[in-house]
Parts: structure tokens; sequence; C-alpha cells
């Protein structure tokens, strides 16, 4: 059994695991790192917020946006102003990925449910994993879904 589940790999859900196993807590990461940012926003997306609100959290706060622009040769960061790009947004999360985090389970969590002690995950590989404790940090993609009865207008029934 896996102690924590973070469901996720995208820049909440990495920014929990590196600060748990920074802790030294076993933790599976789920999803493919970046997968939104990288794959489902249009080409030269910026972000809204300012730079320094772009930050991942690392522990000890050592990996700021700023960092990573300057060791990757960026010009141009300043804290206030700055609209970062989705593509570099990407690619510091890869990075900060593979400094902090490490391997991620590119496998999408299908179902939680509660279990023995904790819960239980299906994966749309059909492998199912127990953990004792479970994050969801699965961004904007997951809440695409409108459920039918909202979706035609009418109220959904409460059970």
């Amino acid at each position: 059994m896996v102690e924590v589940a973070v469901i996720g790999a995208g820049p909440y859900g990495l920014s929990v695991a590196a600060h748990l196993r920074s802790l030294r807590v076993p933790v599976r990461v789920f999803g493919k790192p970046m997968s939104f940012w990288q794959d489902h926003t249009p080409k030269g997306l910026t972000l809204k917020s300012d730079a320094f609100a772009s930050n991942l959290s690392a522990p000890g706060d050592a990996f700021p946006l700023e960092r990573f622009y300057r060791e990757s040769g960026r010009t141009g960061y300043a804290p206030i102003g700055l609209r970062v790009p989705a593509e570099v947004l990407t690619e510091y999360g890869k990075e900060f990925q593979r400094r902090y985090v490490g391997e991620v389970d590119e496998a999408q969590v299908v179902k939680l449910a509660r279990g023995g002690k904790g819960f239980d995950l299906t994966l749309d590989t059909g492998e199912r994993v127990s953990v004792q404790a479970a994050i969801v940090a699965s961004g904007l993609l997951s809440l695409s879904h409108i459920p039918d009865s909202i979706d035609r207008g009418t109220p959904a029934k409460l059970s």
C-alpha cells in the first residue's frame, strides 16, 4: 500500500508531491505532467497572472520561476508585468518535476473509492492501487464534464 496518491501532475499536484517527497512520505503521482498546459491550451496563450504568482512550490522556495528563467537562459523576467507563455510554464513544470518529484505514473485515475484502510484507485490501465490518503489536484480539464441533469437545465435529484 502506498501512503499517499496525488491525482494530477500539473502545477498543484507537482508542488504537493515535491513537499511530500521532501518529508520522505511515500507518494505516487498520477497523470501526464503539465498535460493541460501542453496539450489543451492554444499556441501563444499567456497566463493572466503576473510571473511572481506563477511559481511552483518547492521545499524552501528552492525553484521559483525566476530561477528557471535564469538557468534556462531566458531573458526578460519581471515579477510584475510579465505574462508567462503556457509553453514556458510547461517547460518549467517538467523541469520542476525532474528536480523535485521524480517519476510520475502517466496512467489516469478513473475511479476513487473508500477502501479498507483508506482509498482504492482504479487506473485506466486496469491496475488497482490502495492508498492511505488521496490528494486530488486534477486541474481544470476534469471540470469539462457537465452532468446531463445540469446540461439540460433540469434540476438534479438529490437522494
